[in-house]
């Protein structure tokens, strides 16, 4: 899969190493001369330096081939444009971005972004595993909302460790994805039996994330009035 990457920084940097470990073709725009050097210094990837809403070095980058167009540039609004190029332009099956600004989400997703990384909500959840190591991490928001990738960390007293998979009453259209045990990560499948320290990486509809946690970790939603 041939993925475009605008923004180098951070995010950009460690999206890069990711998906090259994952065996993606990457190629990056980036402003920040000093930031190119440093991805071609580490990685072999295009890098092309200058303005990635420019539909010229956007065609240049090759964004007519790309599968999917990643926008984690530092402004919202270059987001946005980036995302909006690709699809009305070059016509990208899917693209994603970054915001930083919870209240742009919904202007995201009536874009028709297809998935958000919302940095806010990030860092909000990384404060929340310091405070509470056995909360759940809501990573990424996908198909304009409707759907979340979700990660949980399961201790020694969760209610599902020791039992498989397809004995857990989980809501509907949730899927396990992954689970990283003892530094290998697993594909789990419905005979899977969960352990203590296994990190897991789901996927549900939006709404549900609550009774997912209730499900693998043992907590419970608050009470309503």
């Amino acid at each position: 899969m041939y993925i475009l990457v605008v923004g180098g920084g951070k995010i950009g940097y460690h999206l890069v190493r990711t998906l090259l470990a994952e065996g993606h073709e990457v190629s990056v725009i980036e402003k920040d001369l000093r930031v190119c050097e440093q991805i071609a210094d580490h990685f072999d990837v295009m890098v092309q330096t200058g303005d990635g809403t420019s539909p010229r070095l956007l065609a240049e980058a090759g964004c007519n081939r790309a599968d999917c167009v990643v926008s984690v540039a530092g402004r919202d609004q270059d987001n946005l444009v980036v995302c909006q190029i690709a699809k009305e332009i070059f016509k990208v099956n899917r693209t994603i971005a970054r915001i930083n600004d919870p209240r742009n989400e919904e202007l995201f997703r009536s874009m028709g972004v297809d998935a958000l990384i919302n940095v806010t909500a990030a860092v909000a959840n990384m404060i929340d595993q310091e405070i509470n190591p056995k909360s759940m991490v809501h990573y990424l928001t996908m198909q304009h909302g409707h759907l979340i990738m979700v990660e949980a960390t399961l201790s020694a007293d969760s209610p599902s460790v020791g039992r498989a998979i397809s004995g857990l009453e989980l809501p509907p259209e949730t899927i396990l994805v992954s689970i990283l045990r003892q530094g290998a990560v697993q594909v789990p499948t419905g005979n899977t039996i969960l352990m203590a320290g296994d990190e897991i990486i789901a996927v549900t509809r939006s709404g549900h994330q609550t009774e997912v946690k209730h499900v693998l970790i043992g907590e419970k939603a608050p009470a309503t009035r």
